[in-house]
């Protein structure tokens, strides 16, 4: 059993402790998967969205107009399904190192444990939506993702790729198969470090279309990549998991892989609008310390949240797998 604890926290000493943690930016699940917050309740209802088109047959063209609709052949309709969803909670802990405790006093042991819970938690929702968009089950056809099997076609060949026809080839199909325009391309850092010296990339470094400068070198948040390609906002996760089996040597790997994801994410996300995917969220993440009341005593670091991801919109995704050797 334990009781909740408070913390000591000494703020110049935090600072520079958490400074030694990934940054959060590299964490990129609640930019392209929203927030739905739900206000502390854990079950709720959500719509998924299917595009119906416009119709050009006249009878339905007469019909949108007897109903107050313009009647034109570009009139977009959704198809909304009603759905019912329960949120899981999730939890991870860490004991507050008595070592810790004692090399570096209470305040930065305490911190510690806090930063490694909220770590773990961060990684697994980055998991998660990972997953929405890497599953190929999620998407409606094989029409929304294509695999780079031939090396020719790999966006590190920079004499015979084509990353933009690529890229474009998504656009086309999102566009007609949801009525919207993709917004976003996400390409995880194992692929921006390599891709940013493609010639086909590379021209679009310096001053982007955006007037911003590019992290040409590679060392900024985008790996040498313009905020901005061929239209579609850039982003790039960068966060890496030690990927080896408990008891072998300790190996990492970026979580994203290397897969390529163009997406349309609501700029203005609310569960009556359609983005490819939301994050329910019934509590956000919550990190608090408490002190153990069994034999000996001890502190530790406990942190939760309630939420689920879904699909709501699967045709605003296309997949371009396997971008890279």
């Amino acid at each position: 059993m334990a009781i909740r604890s408070a913390a000591s926290v000494q703020r110049h000493l935090t600072d520079l402790a958490v400074a030694y943690m990934p940054p959060e930016q590299y964490f990129i699940a609640r930019a392209v998967c929203p927030a739905i917050p739900l206000n502390g309740s854990t079950n709720f209802t959500y719509y998924t969205f299917d595009f119906v088109g416009a119709q050009l047959l006249e009878d339905n063209i007469r019909a949108a107009r007897r109903a107050g609709g313009n009647g034109g052949v570009n009139a977009v309709t959704w198809e909304l399904t009603k759905n019912s969803g329960l949120t899981t909670e999730k939890a991870n802990y860490a004991d507050v190192d008595r070592k810790d405790v004692r090399d570096f006093g209470r305040a930065i042991a305490e911190e510690n444990a806090m930063k490694i819970v909220r770590h773990q938690l961060l990684l697994q929702k980055e998991n998660r939506v990972k997953d929405l968009f890497q599953t190929t089950a999620n998407y409606p056809s094989s029409s929304f993702y294509v695999n780079l099997s031939t090396v020719t076609d790999k966006w590190d060949n920079f004499e015979d790729s084509d990353p933009e026809d690529d890229v474009k080839t998504g656009a086309e199909v999102i566009t007609r198969e949801s009525g919207i325009t993709p917004n976003t391309l996400c390409i995880p850092y194992s692929v921006a470090i390599k891709v940013s010296q493609n010639p086909a990339i590379k021209i679009y470094q310096g001053n982007d279309n955006k007037g911003n400068l590019s992290d040409a070198f590679g060392g900024g948040p985008l790996a040498g990549l313009p905020s901005s390609l061929w239209g579609f906002n850039v982003i790039v996760p960068k966060v890496s998991y030690v990927s080896s089996n408990p008891g072998q040597t300790e190996a990492r790997s970026f979580l994203w892989g290397k897969h390529v994801s163009l997406i349309y994410v609501n700029p203005a996300p609310s569960v009556d609008t359609p983005s490819f995917g939301y994050d329910f969220s019934a509590q956000d993440m919550t990190v608090d310390l408490f002190d153990w009341t069994r034999p000996g005593g001890g502190q530790y670091v406990e942190g939760w949240e309630d939420d689920l991801q879904k699909v709501v919109a699967s045709r605003m995704a296309y997949l371009i797998q396997n971008v890279v050797n």
